[in-house]
């Protein structure tokens, strides 16, 4: 009888919800005992779930390859333990099946020996991988309004300290270590290399690496400034910070021209191309590089688009954007699949709602709690009961959880007509996928293309072709050559999705067939 393996997973910021690996764990052990489970192996893990790059999981991939055969089930509570990341999930699911071991979520049941309920798992592990997504938008908005504001959110740079002001909200001061940043910024000016301040201030000062010097060399917040970070139609701002600087703004602009001077830095940054939407996705048929692309005139000063191999291979751009657009105007959401989808996302995120409901107060007293600790770390820091090192690392802590509870609580008091108008959204545009593509920007188009793409496009023979395509797209695309096949009278039970599966030679066809397996992506 073949052993199953029960996995309970939980990040630090899904204790407040009630996910405790105790109770995840009680319920898989009841699932094995109803249905005469022999249980095998357990597996218990407080990591993200963003990526399978988890310690307790790879040990469980190391022992199931070692002991090939041995388990036939990996069995979680919800898809959201598995995964949050819906490419990944795919991928895992395939490596565990050829592994001969199935992945069964029990209060999610799906089987995926039936096509069509990968659309299901999709919208299974989308909602979690949504939630996160947004929860990092709501984060990033409320640190890049305190940087608007004047006010540094995060960890104190080396000279500073983390306080709160007479309005109890965050600020940085100086503390001791202000006058080794002057002595550094003097020693600069003065002509000083950076690597003999460096070993002059280790020799008398304090312990810094190289690259302290350099941040500390770069970084406005020393003449009392904060550089706010280019974001969503906003230009990178250079604004006045609340808090004091240690060195002057002359002193700093003289540092600056010395090691610019110096280092001879451009800005080098590569222009992403409308041209070029696919380089970083096509790989050389010849030297499996990536490739990638640039334009070249011609005599009459015309320009022409390519992606190239540092090999010597190079492709025409315009003619494989045509052919991925072409594939990409085959994908198309049946209305009845899309309404199933917009039905279940909204039924998820309302008992998700509920969910957070009934932790809402267990929230806020944990925001309270988090208040008290903010209050009596200050107090130590200020008897001198623990160091600026400790202070700042614990402090960093507390901020980055509150944050996390008061976007939480944010979610649970969200509108829900504003939700309905986002999946609806987003549903339109699923409908409407070639014609949004056509429409976007090459940023938007490489996003599009990473999530029917999880792996590298070939051009073999003029074609493009892949590896893996994303398993809801190749459903989609599937029975459109399925339809257009009938159309044309045709009756093949050979998908011409698979026209590049070697066929079994001396090795048996389901080892050679993993190394080799492609999807043609268009016919000739």
């Amino acid at each position: 009888m073949n052993e199953v393996v029960i996995m309970a997973r939980v990040s630090s910021d899904e204790q407040a919800k009630g996910y405790s690996l105790g109770v995840q764990e009680e319920s898989l052990l009841k699932y094995c005992a109803k249905n005469d489970l022999q249980l095998g192996h357990i597996i218990k893990e407080d990591h993200s779930a963003k990526s399978f790059n988890r310690p307790a999981f790879t040990n469980f991939l190391k022992l199931a390859k070692k002991n090939k055969g041995r388990f036939s089930k990996l069995i979680f509570t919800t898809w959201d333990r598995f995964s949050r990341n819906i490419t990944e999930s795919f991928a895992m699911i395939e490596r565990l099946r050829l592994m001969g071991i199935e992945c069964v979520a029990i209060e999610q049941p799906v089987d995926l020996s039936i096509p069509e309920n990968k659309l299901m798992l999709s919208v299974y592990i989308t909602i979690p991988e949504i939630d996160n997504d947004r929860r990092s938008i709501k984060i990033r908005g409320g640190i890049r309004g305190a940087l608007k504001a004047g006010r540094w959110s995060r960890s104190a740079p080396i000279g500073y300290k983390n306080k709160r002001d007479d309005n109890n909200k965050p600020i940085i001061v100086p503390n001791d270590d202000a006058r080794v940043i002057l002595k550094v910024f003097t020693l600069i000016s003065r002509g000083f290399s950076q690597a003999e301040v460096l070993k002059e201030i280790n020799k008398k000062d304090r312990k810094l690496s190289k690259s302290n010097i350099s941040v500390i060399l770069r970084n406005p917040v020393y003449i009392g400034k904060i550089l706010v970070p280019a974001g969503e139609n906003e230009p990178e701002a250079l604004i006045e910070g609340v808090h004091d600087g240690i060195v002057s703004e002359e002193l700093f602009n003289k540092v600056q021209l010395i090691i610019n001077k110096k280092s001879g830095r451009l800005n080098n940054k590569v222009k992403e191309w409308e041209e070029l939407p696919l380089r970083g996705f096509v790989e050389c048929s010849n030297c499996n590089k990536t490739m990638t692309g640039s334009g070249s005139r011609s005599r009459n000063g015309n320009r022409y688009f390519y992606y190239h191999c540092e090999c010597g291979q190079r492709h025409s751009a315009v003619t494989v954007n045509k052919k991925i657009e072409k594939l990409i105007s085959y994908v198309h959401f049946p209305k009845e699949i899309a309404d199933v989808i917009r039905q279940t996302i909204k039924k998820s995120i309302q008992e998700k709602n509920g969910e957070n409901k009934f932790n809402k107060e267990e929230l806020k007293k944990r925001l309270l709690t988090l208040v008290e600790q903010e209050d009596n770390l200050d107090n130590l820091f200020l008897s001198q009961k623990i160091d600026s090192e400790k202070y700042n690392r614990l402090n960093e802590k507390i901020k980055l959880e509150k944050l996390e509870i008061k976007d939480q609580l944010a979610n649970v008091q969200s509108d829900n007509n504003e939700i309905d108008s986002l999946i609806d959204n987003a549903i339109d545009n699923l409908q409407t996928f070639s014609k949004t593509y056509l429409a976007v920007g090459v940023k938007e188009k490489r996003r599009m293309l990473g999530s029917m793409f999880p792996e590298k496009i070939q051009i073999l023979n003029g074609q493009p072709r892949t590896a893996r395509l994303n398993s809801i797209f190749e459903i989609i695309l599937l029975r459109h050559k399925e339809l257009r096949e009938q159309k044309k009278g045709q009756n093949r039970n050979k998908s011409s999705l698979s026209c590049l599966v070697e066929s079994a030679g001396i090795e048996p066809a389901s080892k050679k067939g993993i190394k080799v397996i492609s999807t043609c992506l268009e016919n000739n």
